[in-house]
């Protein structure tokens, strides 16, 4: 998928994923809502984007199923090496995922701390993110006429 890499910060760690040009909005609008983990927030997208939210729900799935079969090969002595297609959604959890975390998208890369209450556009290609927007209601993966809006609290912050 073309777009944007997030990085959503929450109290359980970090989850990495790709999204669509849109979906900056929508994750602006799930923080504007208050959601306080990565959970939260996804079940918020899928109100506005069903497509998009199934698919990072799925990937981070996938991953942690992968995870527990190398976490078994490795504690059966089985060392060799899995890739992880760094293009699904995925959790960090060590060195390797830290850095593929931070490798932008074609459209940059959004980190969303939700412990700090704050968006740091590390590298933003397309639309800047505001405090105050809107945007437009996915349904199959195509936009609709509906509009949601959203509005960031003041204790939030963006970065540049």
């Amino acid at each position: 998928m073309n777009g944007y890499r997030f990085n959503v910060i929450d109290p359980a760690g970090v989850v990495s994923f790709l999204g669509p040009r849109h979906g900056s909005k929508m994750i602006a609008a799930a923080c504007g809502a208050n959601h306080r983990d990565v959970d939260g927030v996804l079940t918020f997208v899928h109100s506005l984007d069903e497509r998009w939210a199934r698919e990072i729900k799925r990937g981070l799935k996938a991953f942690d199923a992968e995870t527990r079969q190398l976490n078994i090969a490795h504690a059966t002595g089985d060392r060799e090496a899995a890739h992880h297609n760094w293009h699904r959604p995925f959790r960090v959890v060590d060195h390797v995922s830290r850095q593929a975390s931070m490798k932008p998208g074609p459209l940059g890369l959004l980190v969303v701390n939700l412990k700090e209450h704050r968006i740091i556009q590390v590298d933003n290609r397309s639309i800047g993110l505001r405090r105050t927007d809107r945007g437009r209601v996915r349904r199959n993966g195509k936009p609709t006429r509906m509009l949601f809006r959203y509005r960031l609290p003041s204790d939030w912050a963006i970065v540049p």
